[in-house]
């Protein structure tokens, strides 16, 4: 084992970190939040290999893990072949996935209860002809004006994308909007799933995890905001004496 800052790493991963240039080890170092802008060939890859490397090495408790993300398959494949080489081998607390994969198979998969009946399974993925014919339905019952439905799919998309994040859609036409929240509830009604359902799904999940997280953990005695738990009552008899001994 060697030493890289005040964490402990493996020899390997040490000497990797080693290797870098003075940015990208500072961009591997820092504890919080890493926002990395490079062109291409610049050793974006790298720097990420050996912070997922640090971050299970040394930072995440062994009871929890690291899901390392990409947008390609491609990309994912070489983030865990360069994590091997580092001895870094995905297990249950490593995950090389892209963003669709992993949302699709640990999250939705993994917490459909989460989203009760809405969800069925097997989920089938909507294929563009599909996503055609859907959008034109939609458009068609929210009496919306359009020409070609292939022609708005991107704007149902974008309204789409806004919804899920929660952004303002008063910009938009009002029949159009209804369209884009037609569109996910059948999507919901055939089992089917695109991209963009399966981030703002696994996003919604999340989402309904934390509230009922925070409203488990302000039904405790303790939990809810001003209340105060009761100290406990001191300990008496021999054992408290022993104990006061050792102490000493």
């Amino acid at each position: 084992m060697t030493a890289a800052g005040p964490r402990r790493v493996s020899r390997r991963l040490g000497a990797e970190i080693e290797k870098l240039d003075e940015k990208q080890r500072r961009a591997v170092m820092h504890r919080g939040s890493t926002v990395v802008t490079a062109g291409p060939g610049s050793g974006k890859t790298r720097t990420l290999v050996a912070k997922v490397g640090l971050l299970l090495q040394a930072d995440v408790p062994p009871s929890q893990g690291v899901a390392c993300l990409t947008y390609t398959n491609q990309a994912a494949l070489e983030v865990s072949r360069r994590l091997a080489r580092l001895g870094v081998h995905e297990s249950t607390r490593l995950t090389c996935a892209t963003v669709h994969s992993w949302c699709l198979n640990q999250i939705l998969r993994r917490y459909r209860a989460l989203h009760g009946d809405e969800l069925r399974e097997p989920l089938e993925f909507c294929s563009e002809d599909k996503f055609t014919a859907i959008v034109e339905r939609c458009l068609r019952n929210s009496g919306a004006d359009y020409r070609y439905a292939e022609y708005e799919k991107p704007l149902i998309t974008t309204i789409r994308r806004r919804l899920a994040a929660g952004v303002d859609v008063s910009g938009f036409d009002d029949k159009k909007v209804a369209a884009a929240r037609a569109y996910d509830k059948v999507l919901l009604e055939y089992g089917l799933v695109d991209f963009d359902a399966m981030v703002a799904r696994s996003l919604y999940a999340l989402l309904i995890r934390c509230h009922r997280r925070r409203v488990r953990t302000s039904a405790r005695p303790g939990g809810v905001r001003g209340s105060r738990r009761r100290p406990r009552p001191a300990r008496c008899g021999r054992r408290a004496a022993t104990r006061s001994r050792r102490m000493r």
